[in-house]
């Protein structure tokens, strides 16, 4: 324990004489995975990439599916930049710890992690995400178009559990509907939503009435996401056919993509069909 706080001290030092480049500043390589060479490019990765929930697709060699996955949040430690806060949840338990996060990519327990002791009949990825958690030494992150893949790495170099996370300032905020399918829509018409990842909801005006719903994370689907529950209020208007092909679109989208400057998503279809196009406002 007594090198992994001297490897911590050792990251707040270089950090510290660390010149020009900004900690704002998520460097990518050429094949999209996320550097952390560098002091200041880890302070980056933590501080705008890694805090938040990360949902398991990948626990050992088994693909994650069904309702009940494993995810991880991390949290800020007001003390120290280079400890991060964890609270995860293995399917049945849950569990709370501390990482320590370094530069060159490693990761490792910085504290003895605390969980819950519940028998749950069905959880076939409990042992995989606890031993990935207390077994993790490094990680890679890789960039997608609309968020990130965070792998897990133990002292083997295997990879024990990969999650996902969309990025939220990709779809937060609000947005003008300019197509749906290969059909621009008219300005005037005044379709538009407003999206808040965090609390799952989406809401806008149709064209016609006014509707609400839900938007959540899809683990299923890369960038993936899943609009659900939409309700409307009940108006007749000439442009209700519009309104329905909207409705409809936003109910089939399973994954978005959006152009270099979060300006412009495009919600897609299972087979990659561009369901909705939005411009952000």
């Amino acid at each position: 324990m007594k090198a992994l706080y001297l490897l911590i001290a050792t990251g707040i030092a270089s950090a510290a004489f660390t010149g020009c480049k900004s900690a704002n500043n998520i460097v990518t390589d050429a094949t999209g995975q996320v550097e952390t060479i560098t002091s200041s490019e880890t302070t980056a990765m933590i501080q705008h990439v890694l805090y938040g929930k990360w949902t398991a697709v990948k626990v050992g060699d088994a693909t994650v599916t069904g309702e009940n996955r494993p995810y991880v949040i991390f949290e800020k430690d007001n003390v120290n930049p280079y400890i991060v806060k964890y609270y995860a949840n293995n399917g049945c338990n849950t569990i709370n710890g501390t990482m320590a996060v370094t530069k060159g990519g490693k990761m490792e327990a910085a504290s003895e992690a605390a969980a819950t002791m519940m028998l749950c009949p069905d959880a076939p990825y409990e042992m995989g995400v606890t031993m990935a958690l207390n077994t993790v030494r490094s990680y890679t992150v890789e960039q997608t178009s609309a968020g990130y893949i965070l792998n897990f790495i133990n002292a083997t170099g295997a990879t024990t559990m990969s999650l996902q996370k969309v990025k939220e300032s990709v779809l937060n905020g609000a947005w003008n509907v300019t197509a749906i399918g290969s059909e621009s829509i008219d300005s005037s018409l005044e379709l538009e939503m407003v999206i808040d990842l965090q609390e799952n909801k989406i809401h806008g005006n149709a064209g016609c009435n006014v509707f609400n719903g839900k938007i959540t994370e899809n683990p299923d689907a890369e960038n993936g996401v899943s609009i659900t529950d939409i309700r409307t209020t009940r108006m007749t208007c000439p442009n209700i056919a519009i309104e329905n092909r909207l409705i409809d679109a936003l109910q089939h989208a399973v994954n978005v993509k959006t152009d270099a400057n979060d300006s412009t998503a495009q919600l897609l279809s299972a087979d990659g069909s561009v369901l909705v196009t939005l411009h952000r406002q």
